[in-house]
């Protein structure tokens, strides 16, 4: 006997608001496209309304070949069941990716990194960390994955955790990457991305070093606290650069 596999989206359940193509094979006038109402039912040549929401497509077939033969309008019926759209297994893309919206889950797309490529991957801007928000469990739940690591350094079972697979309803968001700043005595001042655990000679070095007229005994960074305050604080080179500070360098005066 051969072996039978089941695509995903042939187990995944049906639901008000899917659209289905519905063939009957040698019965090309019982060919249907329907939409599943609110009742979760459709109309189908012959036997009418049937229920199909709650049934995957493997057994809302079975479930319409039944009603067929068992009605005495076929002796034998094999029928096929697409969904052409589906409303309710789908998952919303946001932020820095090329073309964010809404994905339908199919056998193509099961986990984070599946959705990231289908969405054309991350922007330029786009933060090392992502967000996963899973309204598919019974409580919704927040998770950040630090996608960077994941890939390069990272446990690759990891790839397959419950976090990392998504369900209807939920959301990965991309975030913009965080930002730091530099001026005063360096060879290209600016706004650069940060990662994480960057130090602050990490820092320079992307905004080309200190010039000939800079102290690098004389480094401040300004940023607020959490009252909105802003401090600057004395720091080297081995310091830790925060999301959103700024690197001043003082002229030498020697």
């Amino acid at each position: 006997m051969p072996i039978s596999f089941l695509t995903k989206a042939e187990v995944i359940p049906l639901s008000t608001g899917d659209i289905l193509r519905i063939t009957v094979y040698d019965n090309s006038d019982l060919t249907t496209e329907a939409r599943i109402s609110s009742d979760g039912s459709i109309s189908f040549p012959l036997i009418g309304e049937i229920g199909l929401s709650g049934l995957s497509a493997r057994e809302a077939e079975n479930e319409i070949s039944d009603r067929l033969i068992n009605g005495g309008f076929l002796k034998d019926a094999q029928v096929n069941v697409i969904v052409l759209d589906s409303r309710s297994q789908q998952i919303s893309i946001l932020g820095q990716v090329s073309s964010p919206g809404k994905y339908r889950i199919d056998i193509s797309a099961k986990n984070v990194i599946d959705f990231i490529s289908l969405a054309g991957g991350r922007t330029s801007l786009a933060s090392e960390t992502i967000i996963v928000i899973k309204n598919s469990l019974i409580s919704p739940t927040r998770y950040m994955i630090n996608l960077d690591h994941l890939l390069t350094k990272g446990d690759l079972s990891a790839l397959t955790s419950d976090k990392m697979n998504l369900g209807s309803g939920d959301i990965l968001y991309v975030p913009k990457a965080p930002v730091f700043f530099i001026y005063g005595e360096v060879n290209r001042p600016g706004q650069y991305q940060l990662t994480s655990k960057m130090t602050v000679a990490q820092a320079l070095s992307l905004g080309g070093g200190i010039s000939d007229r800079g102290d690098d005994d004389n480094i401040l960074i300004k940023r607020f606290d959490k009252d909105g305050v802003l401090k600057e604080i004395d720091v080297n080179e081995a310091y830790t650069v925060f999301e959103n500070d700024t690197i001043y360098i003082k002229e030498s005066f020697f």
